[in-house]
């Protein structure tokens, strides 16, 4: 009886270690990494660049079913299916390419590899491209529009600082392409992601018309952070008023 109690005790920690099996690191030049994932097994990679630009990330199915595998990309927590920022999935013969765009300098990314077939190869390879980071784009508020433009799963980012202890409302109107559009806002320093909790968010496929996310009881001297996201690229218009503007800007 005592063997048997070590017996199943030391099969609970086995499974409990390779469950939580450290993430595997991603190198950013273009080095192949190769695994095998059974269906809704998870393989986690990280990366870590010390300087800013564009990470692409390419997953190949090498052999198995053509159901394929799934990738996901989380910034600072491993991702899985229905929590990431970034995602896309690959089947034999159409391998995915991923882009994380403007990367911060120091951020850790995780990148999840989700079986989708019964048993699956694969080869994952992430290159680093380098362009200056760009900061997000300060909006004053109660001021006219602000056109932008959001390149397919990429992020664009904005921030705002309350004038007054007061309730602020962000607003996005596309104004060309068809697709879904998240608008999501936190507090700095963080930039909100569609995978992180953020105190404020919302999505819409309504387009030429303003769609409103109300950031209620902010205090003076606060900075938001805000961002746009959508499934494919749209240009599109944001603004920021507060309930002491008299009037709102034409849309037009």
């Amino acid at each position: 009886f005592f063997l048997s109690t070590m017996l199943r005790a030391a099969i609970v920690t086995c499974f409990l270690v390779c469950a939580l099996a450290s993430p595997i690191a991603l190198p950013l030049d273009g080095t192949v990494l190769t695994s095998s994932i059974h269906f809704n097994e998870y393989i986690y990679y990280f990366f870590n660049s010390t300087s800013s630009g564009d990470v692409t990330i390419t997953t190949t199915v090498t052999d198995g079913s053509d159901i394929g595998v799934w990738t996901w990309v989380g910034t600072g927590y491993n991702p899985v299916d229905g929590k990431s920022d970034w995602d896309m999935g690959a089947i034999r013969s159409y391998p995915s390419e991923l882009t994380v765009a403007n990367i911060a300098p120091g951020q850790l990314y995780y990148v999840g590899v989700q079986g989708i077939g019964q048993s699956e190869s694969y080869s994952i390879s992430a290159s680093r491209f380098d362009r200056p980071w760009d900061p997000p784009t300060t909006i004053e508020i109660n001021d006219m529009p602000y056109d932008a433009a959001s390149s397919a799963t990429q992020y664009t980012d904005f921030n705002f600082t309350a004038i007054d202890n007061s309730n602020y409302t962000v607003q996005v109107l596309v104004t060309n392409g068809h697709s879904t559009v998240y608008l999501m806002a936190s507090r700095a320093p963080t930039l909100p992601r569609r995978g992180t909790l953020t105190p404020w968010s919302m999505h819409t496929t309504v387009h030429g018309q303003w769609e409103s996310l109300s950031c209620n009881y902010l205090r003076k001297g606060m900075t938001l952070n805000f961002s746009v996201e959508s499934s494919s690229e749209v240009t599109f218009r944001v603004r920021v008023t507060n309930m002491q503007a008299d009037s709102l800007p034409s849309a037009t």
